[in-house]
């Protein structure tokens, strides 16, 4: 999950340009902003789902569900 965080972190930073403080890429400008990074964490974990059931329940090694 910490990998993911940052990930929708930079895709955040991308989106937001223009904020107030000079790292809110990482934390966040706002609360909707951390919200909206969790919620694309969420989507992302519920994305691997069918992977994990097309490979019969075995969670692959890797980066997988980081």
């Amino acid at each position: 999950m910490p990998i993911r965080w940052i990930e929708w972190s930079i895709m955040a930073a991308i989106l937001y340009r223009g904020t107030t403080r000079p790292y809110p890429w990482f934390l966040g400008e706002k609360s909707h902003d951390r919200y909206w990074r969790l919620g694309g964490i969420a989507i992302s974990c519920l994305a691997d789902i069918p992977l994990i059931a097309a490979l019969g329940g075995i969670i692959p090694t890797g980066r997988f569900m980081c």
